[in-house]
């Protein structure tokens, strides 16, 4: 089971392209129009992560919530890197004011955040740790961005128990977990492919960096501490919020009743394939392995 697409509704897909390839190196793969909607499909080809999949429908603009937030379930996706603080000054020099400060979160990851045209957060990862980032390489000097990955799809959950059953359900496995006990959260991670992690023990410190130096993409559940027990609480999934759902790529045995075509009025027929429903309400697609929407 792969995670093949994360899908963002975009209010203009020119300003976005600019962005995207402009400022983070990714390429544009394809742009095919859908009735009212039009997509683009992005990525790193060096790498085997998920596509980010803009999609527009004219005179429907999202409602991205502000981040980070308790209410929104939708977080950001991660795009990992060889040499953070270079990748960051790159952003700073081509004029994306968005940029904040980098910071290392000790025995997790060295990393900062910046905003798109439409308010959407992006975390750039470091492959490795601060202590650990790597002398320049002759190859690293053509682009900030090689070797770059969409490393994470980061989604809030609310009964982290229930979300970990549904996806394992369907193929993906728990490879790390990490306690944040300052910010009063845990962090799971959770990988489709066959590939093992270095370690069993998914709380080892050892596995964190050969999560950011994965080439593919892992889902990332954020579990704050207490909401599972807060009465009549659940997160705001909206897709008027901006965030359209996953796919996953990859064959399960689904029964009649939990499946069904993809019938979202904001997110268009461009993809058809069986559509569930996570725990929290997020829109999760599984196309057949096979499958190729770009």
């Amino acid at each position: 089971m792969k995670l093949s697409h994360h899908r963002l509704m975009v209010s203009n897909l020119d300003q976005s392209l600019s962005f995207y390839r402009q400022h983070l190196g990714m390429t544009l793969l394809s742009r095919p129009q859908e009735s009212d909607f039009e997509h683009c499909f992005l990525a790193y080809p060096q790498t085997q992560g998920a596509l980010l999949e803009l999609v527009c429908r004219q005179g429907v603009k999202p409602e991205v919530a502000s981040q980070p937030s308790r209410t929104e379930g939708y977080w950001k996706f991660s795009i990992s890197v060889v040499d953070l603080q270079r990748a960051r000054q790159s952003l700073i020099d081509s004029g994306v004011s968005s940029v904040g400060e980098s910071f290392e979160v000790p025995d997790v990851a060295f990393l900062c955040h910046l905003q798109d045209p439409d308010g959407y957060w992006i975390e750039l990862i470091q492959q490795t740790f601060k202590k650990n980032t790597p002398a320049l390489l002759d190859d690293l000097k053509a682009s900030v961005w090689y070797s770059a990955c969409l490393n994470l799809s980061t989604l809030r959950s609310r009964d982290i128990d229930a979300s970990l059953t549904f996806y394992e359900q369907i193929g993906l496995r728990l490879v790390s977990r990490q306690e944040v006990p300052d910010r009063n959260m845990t962090l799971y991670f959770l990988s489709g492919l066959e590939e093992p992690a270095p370690l069993d023990d998914v709380d080892a410190v050892e596995i964190r960096e050969w999560l950011w130096q994965r080439p593919y993409t892992l889902l990332e559940l954020q579990h704050i501490h207490g909401t599972e027990s807060q009465k009549g609480f659940r997160y705001q999934v909206r897709t008027e919020s901006g965030f359209l759902g996953l796919t996953l790529e990859g064959d399960i045995d689904l029964s009649s009743d939990t499946e069904k075509r993809t019938a979202n009025p904001t997110m268009g027929q461009y993809e058809q394939g069986k559509t569930l429903m996570d725990p929290d309400g997020y829109t999760i697609q599984i196309l057949p392995s096979e499958s190729k929407s770009s």
